[in-house]
């Protein structure tokens, strides 16, 4: 068809100015399409004016369209064999034609979705030789889409209208501009609200900073990253708008940028392969693990129920956090990942965490939602792994379990932190266990369920008996083939009392003797199987069997005990006690430990605790036997002991002690002691002086009280008694020896040796006063020493004329006095005459003494007596006393100390010789001395 074929055509068509064309007129699938569609059956175009030129005809006129008339003008291109059709349609000035009405008369599903407020301005009507017809149009107004804390403008909006196999469809679109960045971006209708333009390349700090702003400021450190490829998608719900951006992130790998009203912000990575959490500042900790399929988001809010889109970036991600999130799958395997491996089951798992405002304190987590069976009967839930960000990684298992037990429903939960090299996690039960398998009385405190992982699952639980004071047992079991354990053993971490044994598992009242018995090694078993149980050679019975070391009073002994709900007894063999050598306590031939009982049943007639020993203490030994009371094993000793001190002195002590052994290996033990000394005290010092008064010769026999406080570290001995010395009684001090020693008769000589180093306080009373210790000498209770004259000067303070009228008064010869005298006072044989004489002792004696001290010459002797004023005839008798020498020496003796003396004596006694000196005794008197000397 030509242009003049055409144009004769629509004139045909032309009435009164007024073109109406049929949709079919033209044989135009496209144009009547258009027709149909959008003009309600005929084109009519009033004032039409057609022109030709070529194959194209002009046409310009007035439009009805929309209840109001358009001005138009278009143009009809005939082909060969198609026909194309465009038109142009502008609305009356002043008249506005809203969007919503152009759809609500073509397009009537799109009633109700989220349309802009914008008018229509030139639309545009097309039907071309492809047979398609298409309705477009453009708009006016403005066009916002609030997103985040921004509004996106969308600038010279403009809608499309065709017509397709499914009906009337269409597009609205404009420009958009994001983070500086223009695009094309376009909504299909009938559709939900759905924004999309792309791809493009953008800034991505940029866009989170015009989207979100200070809702979703970027983590310390974070690096600029440029998207590229990106795919622009804005949706709406309820009057919300979303924002949603995926490209790709550089290093960083995919993202997809959420951005939502309220505002809201979030941002997800799917990390490329070889991304490590050590890119992030202070989390280089969790360098070390091997991380799969990992992701980061950016969030601004917490949601739960948020998920992002399925693109293959977040698609695990279930909820939100916000923060900087880490997401990834970890491999189980190694160290402690291994051991949660074999928890979880699995050969992975899939962590989370949010990074920490302090990076260290990072933690990421993996949940397992279901029931994790580890044996039968044993299943862990709400199963978590934790890792921290530690130096290495801090691994924690976080589970709880619910198992019964003989009937009880136990549940355990625990946060485990595993090391590199466990193999095992263990759950705690969150209470105590009371009256396990149904006993009553009983309670298990801590109770712990232990997993082993390695090298397969096994299972227990072990908790702890608290006796109190401290002391716990610890007390287990095992599930062995998938069965419930039905019977505990329990052994003793530490040391207790048989008392605390029978206030915990039974309801007697504990006999007070037993409370210094105790267990150790102490074994429980608890059997809830009422067959009983074996192990090895051992059958327990239904409910309680003990077994352990029984220790007391330094004895230990490995019995069963058996116990019953009203009686507890025990019977063996104890160990041999040895303290030092100071204490034994044996059986009768000494080689073993005494035999012991213990029976708290009152029927029982026996003491609750009894012993039957040989007791050896200190070299007394006895056969003993009898109760142990709250005050220990009560014994008795008696023997006597003789000590050979020396060649000349000697003791025999005679014992008699009771004796206490305690508690805590402690030997207390008292009595009388008999003494019977034969020995002599030397060299008894004077206070304040060097001066040795002699010899104390002791002895006696005496009583005294001795006791001994023994334990394991500690000796102590005492002995106190009262000493008779002559008439008197004296109080020796006490005794204290605090060096252990092994037998008693070395006691004695403790004792010679303690009486003489405290002698002067013994004997001081006596010897401080010199009458009395002179009463003493003479009774010979002490012989005095040589250096007697200086204890008279020095001590007791006497004058030599005092000390010898002392030793005269009790008897002491001149001969003994002289050298007293020289001793203490270094007199000469003339002062040592005068203070003889003025101690009442005859010439005689002092010449004597004289002689004997001095070895003085008759003439020195005649001249000292003279000297003393003895007459001539003392002196006379002095002379004859102590020279066995003729007349004739005593008269020479005379001559030399008389002056004018002239006769001298022979060996008759007569005078022979006139010396014819002058001479101031008279012949006649000296004469008359001779003559009654010498007869």
């Amino acid at each position: 068809m030509t242009g003049e074929e055409l144009s004769a055509e629509l004139t045909k068509q032309i009435q009164a100015d007024t073109l109406t064309l049929p949709a079919n007129a033209l044989k135009s699938a496209a144009l009547e399409e258009l027709i149909d569609t959008f003009l309600t059956g005929s084109l009519t175009v009033d004032g039409a004016e057609l022109q030709v030129h070529g194959n194209t005809v002009s046409i310009t006129g007035t439009l009805p369209l929309l209840s109001t008339n358009w001005q138009v003008s278009g143009s009809f291109v005939a082909g060969s064999s198609s026909l194309s059709f465009t038109m142009t349609a502008s609305p009356p000035s002043q008249t506005t034609i809203d969007l919503t009405q152009v759809l609500d008369q073509y397009l009537p599903s799109a009633k109700g979705l989220p349309l802009p407020s914008l008018t229509v301005g030139e639309l545009t009507l097309k039907a071309g030789p492809d047979k398609s017809a298409a309705f477009t149009a453009d708009l006016a107004g403005q066009w916002e889409i609030p997103v985040g804390v921004a509004k996106l403008d969308i600038s010279t909006p403009n809608l499309v209208l065709s017509k397709g196999d499914s009906g009337v469809t269409g597009t609205i679109g404009g420009t958009m501009t994001v983070a500086g960045v223009s695009l094309d971006a376009s909504w299909e209708l009938p559709k939900d609200f759905e924004l999309s333009a792309g791809p493009l390349d953008i800034d991505f700090t940029k866009l989170l900073s015009d989207l979100a702003g200070a809702i979703l400021p970027l983590p310390s450190g974070f690096p600029t990253l440029a998207l590229t490829d990106a795919q622009v998608d804005i949706s709406e719900a309820d009057g919300d708008y979303t924002f949603d951006l995926q490209g790709q992130a550089g290093s960083y790998g995919n993202l997809d940028v959420e951005v939502l009203s309220g505002p809201k912000a979030a941002v997800a990575f799917a990390l490329p392969a070889g991304w490590s959490l050590s890119n992030l500042n202070g989390l280089s900790a969790f360098s070390t693990l091997d991380f799969n399929r990992a992701g980061l988001v950016l969030a601004s809010f917490t949601d739960d129920d948020f998920t992002f889109p399925e693109t293959g970036i977040a698609d695990n991600l279930e909820g939100i956090e916000e923060g900087a999130e880490f997401f990834a799958s970890i491999t189980l395997s190694g160290g402690a990942l291994g051991v949660v491996g074999k928890i979880f089951q699995a050969d992975t798992a899939y962590v989370r965490g949010v990074i920490a405002t302090d990076p260290s304190k990072t933690e990421l987590t993996a949940s397992e939602s279901g029931d994790l069976e580890i044996v039968p009967g044993v299943a862990l839930s709400d199963v978590s792994l934790i890792l921290k960000a530690a130096e290495p990684p801090s691994v924690t298992l976080q589970a709880s379990s619910v198992i019964t037990i003989q009937g009880d429903a136990l549940t355990f939960s625990e946060d485990t932190t595993i090391s590199p090299d466990d193999v095992s996690i263990a759950l705690a039960l969150g209470s105590p266990w009371r009256n396990p398998f149904g006993i009553g009385g009983l309670t298990i405190e801590t109770v712990i369920l232990s997993i082993e992982v390695e090298p397969a699952f096994a299972v227990g639980i072990y908790g702890d008996i608290d006796f109190g004071k401290g002391v716990e047992v610890k007390v287990g079991a095992q599930f062995v083939d998938g069965e419930t354990p039905d019977f505990l053993e329990a052994e003793l971490d530490g040391t207790v009392t048989l008392t605390d044994v029978i206030e915990t598992f039974t309801s007697i009242k504990p006999p007070s003797a037993l409370s210094s018995v105790s267990i150790s090694n102490f074994k429980i078993y608890v059997v809830a199987n009422p067959l009983g149980v074996t192990i090895g050679t051992l059958t327990f019975p239904p409910g309680f069997s003990f077994h352990g070391t029984i220790d007391f009073f330094g004895f230990t002994v490995t019995a069963s005990v058996d116990v019953s709900e009203t009686r507890l007894s025990a019977s063996g063999t104890m160990s041999k006690l040895d303290l030092g050598g100071i204490f034994v306590l044996s059986d009768a031939s000494g080689a073993h430990g005494p035999d012991f009982s213990i029976d708290t049943s009152p029927e029982a007639g026996a003491p609750v605790l009894a012993i039957s020993a040989k007791a050896v203490f200190m070299g007394l030994s006895e056969s003993v036997s009898g109760e142990v009371t709250d005050d220990g094993f009560f014994f008795e000793l008696k023997e006597s002991l003789h000590a050979a001190l020396s060649s000349t002195n000697s003791v025999t002590a005679s014992y008699q002690l009771g004796a206490t052994f305690a508690q805590g290996t402690h030997l207390t033990a008292s009595g009388s002691v008999r003494f019977k000394l034969h020995v002599d005290i030397e060299s008894i010092e004077l206070p304040g002086t060097s001066i040795s008064l002699g010899t104390v010769h002791l002895h006696t026999t005496f009583k005294g009280d001795v006791s001994v406080d023994l334990k394991a570290n500690r000796f102590r001995l005492k002995v106190t008694a009262e000493l008779t010395w002559g008439s008197d009684t004296l109080t020796m001090p006490t005794l204290n020896i605090h060096v252990s020693f092994s037998s008693l008769d070395q006691l004695p000589g403790k004792i010679w040796q303690h009486i003489e180093s405290e002698a002067w306080q013994i004997f001081g009373s006596i010897l401080d006063d010199a009458d009395k210790m002179l009463e003493q000498a003479g009774q010979e209770l002490i012989t005095l020493g040589d250096d007697l004259g200086q204890a008279f000067k020095d001590f007791y303070q006497k004058s030599d004329q005092e000390a010898a009228q002392l030793l005269h008064d009790v008897s002491w010869a001149a001969d003994q006095v002289t050298p007293v005298l020289v001793n203490g006072w270094k007199l000469t044989s003339q002062q040592a005459a005068v203070v003889l004489k003025g101690a009442d002792y005859t010439a005689d004696q002092v010449a004597d003494a004289l002689t004997s001290t001095y070895n003085l010459s008759a003439t020195a002797v005649a001249e000292a007596l003279k000297g003393a004023e003895y007459t001539a005839d003392q002196v006379s008798e002095g002379l004859q006393s102590a020279f066995t020498t003729i007349g004739s020496t005593t008269a020479d003796a005379l001559a030399g100390v008389e002056s004018g003396v002239n006769t001298v004596v022979n060996t008759t006694g007569r005078v022979v010789k006139d010396t014819g000196n002058a001479i101031t005794h008279t012949t006649k008197t000296i004469g008359h001395a001779l003559g009654s000397i010498f007869g």
